[in-house]
C-alpha cells in the first residue's frame, strides 16, 4: 500500500517538508465569556448559515425574552461553529461587527494560539471537501437537529497542518479569491438594482428617449396583447419525439429543452412551436414562466399547457414586449386573471385581453437595445463569478492536505 504523501498536491515553492498532524485542540483555546442576562437589557443575537455563508445578525430582544438560556458574548477574530448544523459547515468568523453581540452555548469559540495557527487557514480548511469530512466525522447521529457536533469530539479531531508561515500564505491567496468574488458579487447586484431602476422609469415613461433627428417620440398607446399576438395554427407531429420536448422554466429563467421526460406519459396532445413565438407556462405565468422561442428551439413540441402565440413582428419588438412583461410587478398581478380552483390557469384568449403600454416600433427598439446592453454585462459579471468559484473550488482540493 502506498504510504499518503503529508503534503499538498499545490504548494507554494518557498516551503518544503511534510505536514504535521495536530489536533484542534493543540492549536486553538476555547473562549467563553457567559453573560450576566438582565431581563430588561437589550440582547443581539448571532446566528450562522450552512454552506460556509457566513454570521447573521438577529433581531435585538431583552433579557426575559431570552429566558434560561445560555449565552457569552461574541468575541472578535474567532473561528466559531453552529453545532446543530457543522456537518453542513456551518463555521465561520468573528470580526469587530460581533462585538457587544452574544451566542447561545450551541456557538462555542475557538481562537488560535499564537504562532500555531491562522484564523483564516482553519476557515478555509474546514470549508473544504476534507474539513467537512471531520465535521461530520464529530457530528454522530442522524440528520438535522440530531446530528450534533461533539464538541469534545471536535477538539481531538486531527488533520495535517503546515507551519504558521505557510497557514498564513495559504490564507492570504485564499482571501484574495474570496474578496474577488465578493466584489463581483456586489457588483451583479449593482447592475441588477439599475436595471430595475431604469426599467421602472423607462416603462413608467419617467424616462423617454429620442430618435435619431433628437426628436421626442410620439405617447406611447394603449393595446391589447391580441393587436400584436395571435393564436397560431394548430400543428401536430407525425411522431412525439422525446427529445424535443420544450419546458419554461419559472422567474425568466428561460426556455430548455425538457430532460425529465423518461417517466412522463405522452398522453398529452403536443402541438409544433416555432423560432419567434411567445412561450408560457399556463400554471406559471404569473411566476415568469414565459419566454421568447429562439432559433434552436424551432420545430420543437409542447403541450396545450404550454402555449405558443405568433408576434406581430410588425407591431412589437420580441424583446420589448418580454421586457415589459417581464417586470415582477406586472407578470405577478396577472395572477388575478387566472381561472381555476386548484391549480391555476391562463388560457390563451384570457392573456390576448391583457393591456399593456407601446411605444413606436423604433422607440421599442431602442428600449430593447438598451436594457438588454444592461442583461449582457450581468451575463459577463456572472460568467466571471462563476469562473472565479470554480477556480476557488479547483484549488480547494488541491491546496489542503
Amino acid at each position: 500500500m502506498e504510504k499518503h504523501k503529508k503534503v499538498p498536491v499545490l504548494r507554494f515553492p518557498e516551503f518544503k517538508g511534510e505536514w504535521e498532524v495536530k489536533k484542534i485542540g493543540s492549536i486553538t483555546e476555547r473562549v467563553s465569556n457567559p453573560v450576566e442576562v438582565e431581563e430588561d437589557t437589550l440582547y443581539q443575537q448571532i446566528g450562522i448559515r450552512s454552506h460556509g455563508k457566513g454570521i447573521f445578525h438577529k433581531e435585538l430582544v431583552d433579557g426575559k425574552s431570552l429566558g434560561n438560556k445560555r449565552v457569552f458574548w461574541v468575541q472578535k477574530d474567532v473561528f466559531i461553529v453552529n453545532i446543530v448544523f457543522a456537518w453542513e459547515q456551518a463555521v465561520a468568523k468573528t470580526s469587530s461587527r460581533e462585538v457587544g453581540m452574544v451566542a447561545s452555548h450551541r456557538f462555542p469559540m475557538y481562537s488560535p494560539l499564537a504562532n500555531k495557527s491562522d484564523l483564516n487557514y482553519l476557515l478555509y480548511f474546514f470549508l473544504t471537501k476534507k474539513g467537512k469530512t471531520l465535521l461530520e466525522l464529530a457530528s454522530p447521529g442522524g440528520a438535522g437537529r440530531n446530528k450534533t457536533l461533539g464538541q469534545k469530539a471536535f477538539e481531538h479531531l486531527g488533520f495535517l497542518i503546515p507551519v504558521l508561515s505557510e497557514q498564513t500564505k495559504i490564507a492570504n491567496f485564499f482571501t484574495s479569491i474570496f474578496d474577488k468574488i465578493e466584489a463581483l458579487k456586489h457588483k451583479k447586484s449593482l447592475l441588477e438594482q439599475y436595471k430595475q431602476g431604469v426599467m421602472q422609469k423607462i416603462f413608467s415613461q419617467e424616462l423617454r428617449f429620442k430618435d435619431d433627428n433628437n426628436r421626442p417620440f410620439p405617447k406611447w398607446e394603449k393595446k391589447r396583447l391580441s393587436e400584436v399576438l395571435s393564436l397560431p395554427e394548430k400543428i401536430k407531429p407525425n411522431v412525439v419525439d422525446r427529445d424535443r420536448l420544450l419546458t419554461v422554466k419559472l422567474h425568466l429563467k428561460g426556455i430548455f429543452r425538457n430532460e425529465n421526460t423518461d417517466n412522463l406519459s405522452l398522453g398529452a396532445t403536443y402541438y409544433i412551436r416555432k423560432k419567434g413565438q411567445f412561450i408560457y407556462g399556463k400554471q406559471n405565468l404569473f411566476n415568469g414562466a414565459f419566454a421568447i422561442i429562439p432559433n434552436k428551439f424551432d420545430g420543437y413540441l409542447s403541450s396545450g399547457d404550454v402555449p405558443a402565440l405568433d408576434i406581430n413582428y410588425d407591431k412589437v419588438d420580441s424583446k420589448y414586449l418580454f421586457y415589459f412583461l417581464g417586470r415582477e410587478g406586472f407578470y405577478k398581478k396577472l395572477e388575478e386573471i387566472s381561472s381555476g380552483s386548484g391549480s391555476k390557469r391562463i388560457h390563451e384568449k384570457i392573456l390576448l385581453n391583457v393591456e399593456i403600454h407601446l411605444p413606436k416600433l423604433s422607440e421599442q427598439i431602442i428600449i430593447a437595445n438598451f436594457i438588454s446592453s444592461l442583461d449582457k454585462k450581468i451575463e459577463q459579471c456572472t460568467s466571471q463569478l462563476d469562473k472565479t468559484e470554480q477556480y476557488k473550488k479547483g484549488l480547494f482540493q488541491k491546496m489542503f492536505c
